[in-house]
């Protein structure tokens, strides 16, 4: 029977226990990897709050809607065997709807972040229909002429930059913020629409002209039984969303255009509203000026592969370890990690000011470099130095590689997870489980 000694030695120097030993370590080490997880959550906070306060004082995401023309008039409702009548409305929507724009981008910036601005100037143009057809049902003398409005919708009024007006059948119309009583648009501007008997007969022409600040996204609502819109601006990074697409449209280094044509049968509201109002936020459609700033995006997708780092690099370790008689103590793959977790913080922090490409070729070199030092200084052998050094960087282009390719990432990561599994049997076959590994020096 061997002394605790030589047991203790026997047991130190055994295969499986180094293992276990390289378990522990990687699962220490996946707690600084956590940390990092919630830093990079910290800085996007950070960013979007900074993005907020330059939205803020410049213009949200803005939303146009209208015009909406809202006619009151009294509804006779029999109660008790007396007819009494109460105030109703009509909402009625334009019959065609043009809107044609041209959005001028600007970047600001706050510290190291940067938010895309925007100012447009947009024309809009249309007609309602004749309004005898409309009011066909109602007493002329029931109509609250006086207090018909029509309603234009702004989401965030502090975007506007010059004093608005409307212009029906020629005639202008001054404006007031706000929306009209019980009008369907609730953030906007307002008018009297000068509606009158005299002109129920004809389609009712209108045209308005807006300057408008915004940030982010330009939308619309399709209120027309026909409405079209067509932007063009000089950004080169457009992202189309909403409920509707383009029909046409044109990107290329002068900018984009783009043009829409939706029809009422598109959406889930009529044109005329009586005593009812609908929900018409869901039809909401535009253009948002991408800003392609990923950086945190992508480092965050890279930390979530550090255990596959770990365990691929410790590996790599311990075949050097147990295929050369080359020992490597436990503190030592600890500090091997540790420079691997430091890799994740170089990245992040290098990319919020050179970019994310820029930053992981300078931070993965680093660590490559870092690493491959230290291994010759432990192992004193230039060959296994230098394969250290190869392995490293096809591990970190792999990892790039899955970065930048994020639709078929699942498919490319499970073939090469596949292959480096079978490379790492075909490399256990020479070890011999049960054999301790060489007690030499270090």
């Amino acid at each position: 029977m061997g002394t605790i000694k030589e047991n203790t030695q026997k047991i130190s120097s055994s295969v499986m226990m180094k293992m276990v030993i390289i378990g522990i370590v990687i699962l220490t080490l996946l707690i600084p990897a956590g940390m990092i997880k919630n830093l990079i959550r910290e800085r996007e906070e950070f960013r979007r709050a900074t993005k907020m306060e330059i939205q803020d004082k410049w213009g949200k995401d803005q939303t146009i809607s209208g015009p909406i023309i809202t006619i009151p008039y009294l509804r006779r409702i029999r109660e008790k065997d007396i007819l009494v009548k109460h105030k109703a409305y009509i909402y009625i929507l334009p019959e065609k709807l043009k809107i044609t724009g041209n959005i001028e981008p600007e970047i600001r910036y706050r510290s190291i972040h940067k938010v895309v601005v925007y100012n447009t100037n947009l024309t809009i143009t249309g007609h309602f229909e004749k309004g005898r057809e409309i009011l066909n049902n109602i007493p002329l003398e029931d109509i609250q002429w006086k207090e018909i409005k029509i309603d234009f919708g702004v989401s965030d009024m502090r975007g506007i930059q010059k004093e608005i007006q409307i212009f029906l059948d020629e005639k202008t119309i001054i404006t007031k913020s706000g929306a009209s009583t019980d009008s369907p648009i609730k953030q906007g501007f307002h008018g009297s629409s000068y509606m009158d008997i005299n002109t129920l007969d004809n389609p009712y022409n209108f045209r308005i002209e807006i300057s408008l600040n915004g940030s982010g996204s330009l939308n619309f609502i399709p209120l027309g039984k026909t409405t079209d819109v067509r932007l063009s601006s000089e950004w080169m990074d457009p992202a189309f969303y909403g409920a509707f697409l383009p029909d046409d449209r044109t990107i290329d280094n002068n900018g984009f255009s783009a043009h829409w044509t939706i029809l009422h049968y598109n959406r889930n509201y009529p044109q005329i509203w009586l005593n009812q109002k609908y929900e018409t936020s869901p039809s909401s459609f535009g253009v948002s000026l991408f800003l392609p700033v990923d950086e945190y995006q992508k480092t965050m997708r890279s930390v979530k592969y550090a255990i596959l780092f770990l365990t691929l690099t410790f590996t790599l370790f311990f075949f050097i370890e147990v295929l050369n008689q080359k020992k490597v103590h436990p503190v030592q793959y600890l500090m091997v990690g540790a420079s691997l977790i430091v890799f994740y913080i170089l990245l992040l922090s290098l990319s919020e000011h050179i970019g994310f490409l820029v930053a992981y070729l300078i931070s993965a070199a680093a660590i490559i470099l870092q690493i491959s030092l230290f291994i010759y200084m432990i192992i004193n052998s230039l060959k296994l130095t230098l394969l250290t050094s190869v392995i490293l960087t096809a591990l970190y282009s792999y990892l790039f590689v899955l970065l930048q390719i994020q639709d078929y990432a699942l498919l490319i990561g499970s073939v090469g997870l596949f292959v480096i599994l079978g490379i790492i049997m075909y490399l256990s076959k020479n070890i011999n489980w049960y054999k301790p590994i060489s007690t030499g020096e270090s």
